[in-house]
């Protein structure tokens, strides 16, 4: 019981807003979204190529911090984060003022802080290096409409960051949020893509996850038939009218309470082993 106690003895100036409560309950949802992203990576055999392939962070409502996950001295995989490994950084000052983890190597933090920033109302952000996106990105398609999977993404539009760097500072970080602008998404030239998220860190992923589908529709029609690829993608109109019969069939069929997001299996999965290990623990 005193391990669990001690969990609990957050100082309030870092909880904002939040009961001890509600400040532990945003952390289970950081920690299921970073394992979602990382059962999708073994999905997509790419858990194993990289030690850090991404990661999630979440806004401390009525602080100037957010949370993350820290990058611990002997595994790093995204599958693996827990509760524990979960640190607070301070926005202003890129430095870690809560967690156990190591902080250092882990220089995106930069991402997120720039986002944070750039946009007070974005709460959650997350970046991936998947595949499909990278490969779009690389040879900078513009992204179309094929299927009705991530639709929204393509119609809300995106940013685009033209640099091949890594995030690690200003100097990149500010252009970064600079392209984001007023976009959910906004894709790193050769280097994956950023996810910024004004409803919580579940949903950063399942964009994510979105993007990746949208990429590799686009991959696939770019090497079909070449450069000519986007005559065969919805048309604006058709997009449209699909957006609307969608609104229409939501509005009519309404399930008060119902989250797809939260039902998605890989978040699912991740939450459900989340909230397990925090009672048993």
């Amino acid at each position: 019981m005193s391990g669990t106690q001690a969990i609990y003895l957050v100082p309030e100036q870092l909880l904002g807003t939040l009961t001890p409560e509600e400040f532990r309950h945003l952390k289970r949802r950081v920690v299921a979204a970073n394992r979602a992203m990382g059962y999708w990576y073994q999905q997509s055999r790419r858990d194993c190529m990289s030690m850090t392939s991404g990661h999630v962070s979440a806004r401390v409502p009525g602080t100037n911090t957010f949370v993350t996950k820290g990058r611990a001295p002997d595994r790093d995989l995204m599958t693996e984060v827990t509760l524990q490994k979960l640190v607070q950084i301070d926005i202003p000052t890129r430095s870690k003022v809560a967690g156990e983890m190591e902080v250092a190597t882990m220089g995106e933090i930069e991402l997120h802080a720039c986002v944070y920033e750039a946009r007070p109302d974005v709460v959650a952000v997350c970046h991936g290096h998947s595949d499909y996106v990278q490969l779009c990105s690389t040879f900078g398609l513009r992204l179309k409409a094929f299927s009705v999977d991530g639709l929204d993404l393509v119609a809300n539009g995106y940013g685009f960051y033209d640099k091949p760097y890594m995030l690690a500072s200003r100097e990149t970080g500010v252009p970064m949020a600079e392209a984001l602008g007023e976009h959910r998404v906004v894709l790193l030239k050769g280097h994956g893509a950023a996810v910024a998220s004004t409803r919580g860190p579940e949903h950063c992923i399942m964009d994510l996850i979105d993007l990746e589908q949208v990429c590799k529709l686009n991959w696939l029609a770019f090497t079909a038939v070449g450069k000519d690829y986007e005559r065969y993608a919805f048309d604006d109109a058709t997009v449209t009218e699909h957006r609307r019969l969608q609104a229409s069939m939501r509005e009519r069929f309404a399930t008060p309470g119902k989250d797809n997001v939260r039902d998605n299996c890989y978040y699912n999965a991740a939450m459900a082993r989340t909230f397990r290990e925090a009672v048993q623990g």
